[in-house]
């Protein structure tokens, strides 16, 4: 599969992306996971998928959803707003 700047709304809701372990990325791509305090939304990236070969970009992510890369599990805790992920091409930008 592949995954050409793609803009993703998932608006209100518990929502699950699943990206499997041959997609393709090519340039910039948003997840846009809705407004804060919504119910908890999942982003997988399977296997060692990192998005590689472009970028994709995970806005409004909250304390509430969980974002699985390379296999662990990461929380609002456990990372940094506005920063790439250390050895992928993806970006969080929290919630307001």
């Amino acid at each position: 599969t592949t995954v050409q700047r793609a803009n993703l709304d998932l608006g209100k809701g518990a929502d699950t992306v699943t990206f499997g372990n041959n997609t393709a990325f090519v340039g910039k791509s948003t997840l846009d996971l809705g407004p804060a305090g919504g119910k908890a939304d999942k982003v997988i990236f399977k296997g060692s998928n990192t998005a590689e070969g472009g970028k994709v970009v995970i806005e409004n992510f909250d304390s509430k959803d969980k974002l699985l890369v390379k296999g662990e599990v990461l929380k609002q805790s456990d990372l940094e707003d506005g920063k790439t992920i250390d050895g992928t091409s993806i970006k969080i930008e929290f919630a307001d």
